[in-house]
């Protein structure tokens, strides 16, 4: 989980249920992205770097997202199946910063052990800015087509 987000007050209370059935769950988890233009952090595929978004306008309920952000609840079979590291901080060449903000490599061990990763979209985790960032967000970006 991150410092800089608003979670829902019944986020365990709706993603516990759902760990129990798929084993990875998550909520839907809103940011920035390059000026101000906001986005849901959902993604078909990742290769490094480079991130290839999802688009989840005709979406809702509980759905499959192979890359998403954090904040993803494991059920202790998903641990158990998966050797450690769990998570690998890598550094840009100079060492100085980090070359991987989300740990895709993690994800990519999920999908090789058999599991899905479904992502609640009803369960809005908002990053903060100068305000706390959320679909409503993404919408408006959308409709202005600035995302």
């Amino acid at each position: 989980m991150d410092v800089d987000q608003q979670y829902p007050s019944n986020y365990f209370e709706r993603l516990i249920p759902l760990v129990q059935q798929y084993k990875v769950a998550g909520g839907m988890v809103y940011d920035r992205w390059e000026q101000n233009k906001y986005m849901p952090l959902a993604f078909d595929s990742v290769r490094g770097m480079e991130l290839h978004k999802m688009n989840l306008q005709n979406f809702n309920g509980v759905i499959e997202i192979p890359y998403p952000h954090t904040n993803l609840l494991y059920h202790r079979e998903v641990l158990s199946k998966i050797s450690p590291p769990w998570y690998e901080a890598h550094l840009d060449p100079t060492g100085l910063e980090r070359a991987n903000h989300v740990d895709f490599t993690f994800i990519e061990k999920i999908h090789q052990a058999g599991f899905r990763v479904m992502i609640d979209l009803d369960c809005e985790i908002k990053h903060m800015m100068t305000k706390f960032v959320g679909k409503a967000d993404a919408d408006n970006a959308r409709n202005k087509n600035i995302l």
